[in-house]
């Protein structure tokens, strides 16, 4: 049986995304350009089939450098029954020409209307979406399983209102030591307007230093109600829904020590669709 990998290579697998990312901006986006820009009519013509080869191999080259904990959890059969109740398929192998050929036809379409206005950068988000989806899911979930391992989540649950609390008082103890009579009054108006404490002490009132946690109950369940909590806003993040059947098959995953019953799933759901109704309100600072 194979050993489930370690937390580096967790991590290497939840960086894929952002390593997939870079390449693609770094490879791809100049390739667009000069396609576009070609007086070549045959450059145009060959983009298509460029994009789906090149996108291939930078998709397969990011995994390779994460094989260790991809190839484990690919073994994995809640990992398929996962990915199956989220609605990846193998049902098209031609899915990546169709995605490529449709995204080619836009951006030429777009460009010739207003060369002189055209921006790359929309363009290239929406490649590396359409393209990198996977990447994108295999990453987030090894960055649960990173938290899980790590009890980072933990930590924060536990430790977080204390800590926040902490800072507040630090930054209060701050403000007040740099107003006392004696200091310069030109230099008093430059601190304030560089280090701005009322503005720190309101953002950690109105958003805390992390999201509040669906549950601080310091049990053997703890880490895996948080690792499900990451796992649906991961889901609402990609999907806008949760797919609670998926992140029961998550949570079944040989690494996760404590399962958790589909009710308490749904608690959590019901929590960060609360959080997330209660954010949407608020002012966006970070």
């Amino acid at each position: 049986m194979q050993a489930a990998p370690t937390l580096e290579e967790f991590r290497a697998l939840a960086n894929v995304a952002t390593r997939y990312r870079h390449q693609m901006e770094s490879v791809v986006e100049p390739l667009l350009q000069a396609a576009l820009e070609s007086p070549d009519k045959a450059h145009r013509d060959e983009l298509p089939r460029n994009l789906e080869k090149l996108t291939a191999q930078l998709s397969e080259m990011t995994l390779d450098e994460a094989r260790p904990a991809l190839d484990w959890l690919e073994n994995q059969p809640a990992w398929a029954m996962a990915l199956q109740a989220a609605g990846f398929t193998t049902n098209n192998p031609d899915w990546r020409t169709a995605r490529c050929e449709k995204f080619a036809s836009k951006l030429i379409e777009q460009y010739d209307q207003t060369p002189e206005r055209f921006m790359m950068y929309g363009h290239m988000e929406s490649l590396i979406r359409i393209t990198g989806e996977y990447l994108e899911y295999v990453s987030g979930v090894a960055s649960a399983l990173c938290n899980y391992l790590s009890n980072s989540r933990v930590r924060a649950a536990i430790e977080g209102p204390a800590h926040a609390s902490k800072i507040k008082r630090l930054l209060q103890e701050l403000e007040a030591s740099i107003a006392e009579d004696w200091v310069n009054p030109a230099v008093l108006r430059r601190l304030k307007r560089l280090i701005q404490t009322s503005k720190a002490i309101d953002l950690i009132d109105e958003h805390g230093l992390v999201d509040q946690p669906s549950s601080r109950r310091k049990d053997q369940a703890l880490r895996t109600r948080l690792f499900a909590e990451d796992i649906v806003r991961l889901h609402y993040e990609r999907f806008r829904t949760p797919k609670k059947n998926a992140v029961f098959q998550l949570v079944s995953l040989p690494v996760i020590e404590q399962p958790l019953e589909m009710r308490t799933i749904e608690r959590i759901i019901q929590h960060v669709r609360a959080r997330r109704s209660e954010m949407a309100g608020k002012t966006v600072l970070f």
